[in-house]
């Protein structure tokens, strides 16, 4: 029979009753069972080593392998790695956390110690959140688990709730059968929402490993990593187009590559219409000006800029604030990574002018593609064979 205290959270009025009794659990040093998006999980306060230990206990692991840490909000992840010098880590968390995914992340020794006792935790707590300097990272996208796991006062370690060689357990009954006589507070949601465990992912400097394939698969995530590049102006037939086209070319340059494999090498650049009609070319001078620069600018046509576009951009450039409104008014959310192309003001419409106009346009917007390219850490490539 379980001894462990058992409380319905399949309701949402009684969830948030259930979710204090669970955090207090936690902060008091006490083992739950909550659900998540995947499996049942069962987790442990690091503020309490003693609960730790019946956690390596339960799940029968080896000493000094820790838990993944659970988070409720993105927002923690950086309370646990460097994110600011850990480009790729900070890409694949913000796209896809919360999410069923866990991120294995190296980190530096300088910087456990700083996070450590950032987050007001004794030194020894590092051996229960990193292991040869990697942390493992899993936010839910639950939402009892979400609101539990940010309410627990200190990062929560969590395994599957299920005793070693048992099967993860998918409803709130299956983990009360495993569990329910070895931990203090069980939260019964249910079924979960997948029937498959997060996908597993080691990151060593800018490679990524797949180490176990869940609800993502390798293919999906190394999509999701892609830095995608955006320009906008109105109608995406001259601006835009020709910033499309010139960064393509300086950014290939930097790269060693060719134009056309920027796309192969985790970079992705294209441009869109604030304003604009889907299929229109680009104007035969926008073509004739990005020529003069030693670019090409062919097989063009106009896209109205829309929502999917605006997500799976790293950087979005504007050409004015009236475009730089309306991607803020289509994502709200995106308002960090919307700038302005030039920082020194806005770049005027060449449309009706003549060549010279456009031409000028295209030397301004190389000047400041490049600057943005500085910004975003693109550095050329060395020379081979010593020569300049």
């Amino acid at each position: 029979m379980p001894t462990a205290t058992v409380i319905d959270v399949k309701n949402p009025a009684q969830r948030d009753a259930a979710v204090r009794r669970a955090t207090e659990v936690l902060r008091g040093g006490g083992l739950v069972v909550f659900p998540t998006e995947t499996v049942y999980g069962v987790g442990a306060s690091v503020a309490h080593p003693q609960a730790v230990a019946r956690l390596y206990e339960i799940k029968q692991r080896p000493a000094g392998k820790p838990f993944s840490v659970h988070m409720g909000s993105p927002d923690e992840v950086a309370g646990l790695v460097d994110l600011e010098n850990q480009p790729t880590v900070a890409r694949l968390c913000r796209r896809t956390m919360p999410g069923p995914i866990t991120v294995l992340a190296e980190v530096a020794d300088a910087v456990i110690d700083e996070k450590v006792e950032a987050l007001g935790l004794p030194p020894e707590a590092r051996e229960l959140i990193y292991s040869d300097r990697v942390v493992g990272l899993r936010c839910c996208d639950d939402p009892v688990a979400g609101p539990l796991l940010s309410g627990a006062g200190a990062p929560v370690v969590a395994s599957s709730a299920n005793l070693s060689g048992q099967a993860p357990p998918l409803t709130g009954a299956a983990a009360i059968e495993a569990l329910g006589d070895r931990v203090d507070l069980v939260l019964d949601g249910g079924q979960t929402r997948y029937d498959a465990a997060s996908t597993v992912v080691a990151v060593r400097a800018d490679e990524l490993n797949v180490v176990r394939e869940g609800i993502y698969d390798e293919r999906y995530l190394r999509k999701l990593l892609m830095r995608t590049i955006l320009f906008v102006c109105t109608g995406n037939t001259c601006r835009s187009p020709m910033a499309e086209a010139i960064a393509r070319h300086e950014l290939a340059a930097r790269l060693g590559l060719s134009p056309d494999e920027i796309n192969g090498q985790n970079w992705a650049v294209a441009s869109a219409g604030a304003f604009a009609a889907d299929g229109a070319p680009a104007t035969t001078e926008a073509v004739q000006a990005v020529e003069k620069l030693g670019f090409v600018l062919t097989n063009h046509a106009s896209r109205a800029l829309g929502l999917a576009h605006i997500r799976a951009a790293e950087v979005i450039y504007c050409m004015t604030e009236a475009h730089r409104q309306a991607v803020l008014a289509a994502s709200p959310e995106s308002g960090q990574k919307v700038q302005l192309l030039s920082r020194e003001g806005e770049i005027a419409d060449p449309i009706g002018s003549g060549l010279s106009v456009y031409l000028q346009c295209a030397r301004d917007m190389q000047r400041w593609i490049n600057a943005r390219l500085d910004e975003l850490g693109v550095v050329a490539v060395e020379p081979q064979g010593g020569q300049p």
